[in-house]
């Protein structure tokens, strides 16, 4: 079982984004694609290294959110989308959003590792 701690711990260390990540995200947000996301307002809960927030930002974004509440996975998404000015990275937790009506598209994508 993995701990918040370690978890940050592993995104800090390993996380780059890779072209690959892309096939990743398209299956996983599926039914949606790529054209989908060019002009919307997305929300990406518990962003981590910000490789989903990456995606609909490459697809055509007008903006996205992205937010979650490790202080290091946070740094490492805002190196990540620090490309794109209409990208804002926060930490935040997910029971303390304060959002409402405000994006086309929410997600919020989990992956686990095993220990």
């Amino acid at each position: 079982m993995g701990s918040p701690k370690r978890f940050g711990y592993e995104w800090s260390k390993y996380g780059g984004i890779i072209p690959e990540y892309e096939i990743q995200f398209l299956r996983w947000v599926y039914p949606l694609k790529k054209e989908d996301f060019r002009g919307k307002e997305v929300l990406d809960a518990g962003c981590g290294t910000g490789r989903n927030s990456y995606w609909p930002l490459v697809y055509g974004a007008k903006r996205v959110v992205a937010f979650d509440y490790d202080e290091r996975i946070v740094e490492v998404a805002r190196r990540n989308l620090s490309q794109f000015k209409n990208a804002e990275v926060l930490l935040k937790s997910i029971y303390e959003i304060d959002f409402e009506n405000e994006f086309d598209i929410v997600f919020s994508i989990r992956s686990y590792t095993s220990s």
